[in-house]
């Protein structure tokens, strides 16, 4: 198990596989009995899935453009692998169960077209991972804008219509270990303790008696959950709860009669007669814990939090229990919440928009295995991201960097024979060079070092710890694509850039520095004189473009601390800004309008 693809195929394997491969020829034959075809083969179906993901990867979406006649739309990468009315024979044939089995009211199973795909998932998921000690219980939202009888509308959440999700998963990873899709309450008169019934399905019996440690919100946690739990199952449970709650404690109720006077980290505790510890703690408002996993004798502990509009920040006490929550709950559905699903608008393909759901887990989920298996080797950190720039995979670079190597790439037509590259493990590389060689033609070296210059944030050091890249190419045009014409272009260029340089520098002598301002806030103070002094000239030293995006990142846009409620009122901003510098230490500090522009531009360019 040494690639991602390794991984994948532990969750669509060829059992699988074949299974979707004689569904679908048998659906073909009941459509069309007695008519000859070219059945499906399983090798067949892998080259079908991978034009699939790759087609959702560029952001294809009219299909047909892939075979075009026409160059501009003809993409030879994924034509050549398999004809076009293979293809959509494929797509419109493609089935996962057995229509002859289908139960005579569909209400007892609205999924019944993927029940094997889901079945032989959620399986694969348990068997190839062990959950760490913390994992967590949450639901997600799969956006779909068709017409299906189980799609929810939840107006609380950044996806608002779509398939509802349960979901069991690593606190640690975010590894899916479980999930159940919900259809509704449709086979399900009895639709009271919704949550308590979803978190006890998605625990397996492989889970029983570990004493693990289940977060979850307010949604699920109740006081029935969490005796089930620990009695029947031998988890421990810890969550937020609302606040009215059956068989949550009176006093902790009635501390929302005096939550204006609570102060700021302020908490109350309160421990049930089954042993269950319930905690009241103030924040910003008052929020309701309920645990099975903590007592009320464990020390405090502190989270950061801001208390102004400068965005200063100091530790607020709290409880154990809320410090694990917040560590333990945050991120545990990240992979599923995260993940890019395709959006479906027709009313005939809600079942494949779940199994488009599903596919997307399986491979998160592989990816999550392949980075586990990864770090276990002490190789982990060696790799960082790259970019797939014009079909050659370079490291991620600085905009002067990808302005020199997109000027080559586009000029390289021909395909590429070979790619070697050697991989330095000193993540403290400060150079790189690439060299790109044609069998006609002489060698290209580019020594990228000399492209670090000064930038808004400081000098720039690659991203990478790559220290070489060498790519071999085919022979080229050498009427049109000689590697001496390109460097031409880039000579050129560099005379563009010296008149850009001869530009900024009449710049830095136009626009003076003016006085600090007088204000409250003692600006001053926070940005001394010759820490302004070299703000205001590396803002001017940098072109038009950087100088705009300098300003993009230093001026944000907020609500105002205190607006006028009124329907009728419109005299009051929506929103403010607010104006930030950085300081000697590299952080940056607010600062006012005035010292702001004062600093970094001048009346003049106002």
């Amino acid at each position: 198990m040494s690639t991602p693809i390794d991984f994948f195929t532990l969750f669509f394997n060829q059992i699988l596989l074949q299974m979707i491969v004689d569904q679908t020829n048998l659906y073909f034959t009941q459509r069309k009995p007695g008519t000859q075809f070219v059945e499906l083969t399983a090798r067949e179906l892998q080259a079908f899935f991978g034009m699939v993901v790759m087609i959702s990867i560029k952001g294809l979406t009219v299909l047909e453009h892939i075979w075009s006649t026409l160059a501009f739309f003809h993409d030879a990468s994924l034509a050549n692998i398999m004809p076009r009315d293979r293809f959509f024979w494929i797509l419109r044939n493609l089935h996962f169960n057995n229509n002859n089995e289908a139960p005579e009211d569909p209400a007892q199973d609205r999924l019944f077209k993927i029940r094997p795909v889901i079945h032989h998932l959620t399986t694969q998921f348990q068997v190839q991972y062990n959950l760490h000690e913390h994992f967590a219980g949450d639901e997600a939202m799969v956006i779909f804008q068709g017409r299906h009888s189980g799609k929810q509308y939840d107006p609380s959440k950044p996806i608002k219509r779509g398939f509802k999700i349960w979901t069991l998963a690593d606190s640690i990873s975010g590894y899916v270990y479980n999930f159940a899709v919900y259809m509704g309450r449709f086979g399900n008169p009895d639709h009271r303790d919704l949550g308590r019934r979803v978190i006890l399905n998605l625990i397996t019996p492989d889970l029983h008696n570990l004493n693990y440690r289940l977060y979850c919100d307010r949604f699920f946690t109740s006081m029935p959950l969490l005796r089930d739990l620990q009695e029947r199952i031998g988890i421990y449970c810890c969550g937020t709860v609302q606040r009215d709650r059956q068989g949550y404690s009176p006093s902790l109720k009635q501390l929302k009669q005096h939550e204006k006077n609570m102060e700021r980290g302020e908490f109350h505790f309160a421990k049930h007669d089954d042993g269950m510890c319930g905690y009241a703690w103030n924040d910003k408002k008052l929020i309701y814990f309920l645990s099975s996993a903590h007592s009320g004798d464990l020390p405090l502990t502190a989270v950061m939090r801001n208390i102004d509009i400068r965005g200063n920040r100091t530790n607020i006490p709290c409880p154990q229990a809320i410090a694990d929550y917040n560590k333990y709950m945050g991120g545990e559905i990240m992979q599923i919440k995260s993940s890019r699903t395709m959006q479906s608008t027709g009313n005939c393909v809600a079942v494949v928009q779940n199994l488009k759901q599903q596919f997307d887990v399986s491979s998160t989920d592989c990816m999550l295995n392949h980075h586990r298996k990864w770090s276990e080797t002490d190789h982990a950190g060696i790799i960082k991201k790259a970019k797939l720039d014009e079909g050659c995979l370079v490291p991620e670079c600085t905009n002067r960097e990808k302005q020199v190597k997109a000027m080559l790439m586009t000029r390289i037509r021909a395909s590429y024979s070979t790619i070697d590259m050697n991989i330095s493990q000193d993540s403290t590389v400060t150079s790189e060079s690439y060299s790109f060689n044609s069998p006609t033609s002489s060698t290209i070296d580019m020594d990228t070092s000399q492209l670090n210059e000064q930038s808004p944030n400081g000098p720039t050091t690659p991203t990478t710890p790559i220290q070489q890249v060498h790519v071999e190419i085919a022979p080229i045009d050498i009427a049109n694509d000689h590697p001496t014409k390109l460097i031409d272009e880039i000579d050129g260029n560099t005379q563009e850039s010296t008149k850009e340089t001869e530009l900024i520098d009449r710049n830095t002598l136009k626009y003076q520095m003016l006085a600090p301002c007088n204000c409250s806030k003692k600006c001053l103070m926070t940005i001394p004189e010759e820490r302004r002094s070299d703000i205001h000239h590396q803002f001017w030293k940098q072109p038009y473009s950087m100088r705009r995006a300098w300003l993009y990142s230093h001026i944000k846009v907020i609500e105002p601390s205190r607006m006028n409620k009124r329907p009728e009122s419109h005299g009051r901003r929506k929103h403010t800004r607010v104006y930030k510098l950085p300081n000697s230490e590299g952080c940056d500090v607010f600062v006012c309008k005035v010292f702001f522009l004062h600093t970094s531009l001048t009346k003049l360019s106002l």
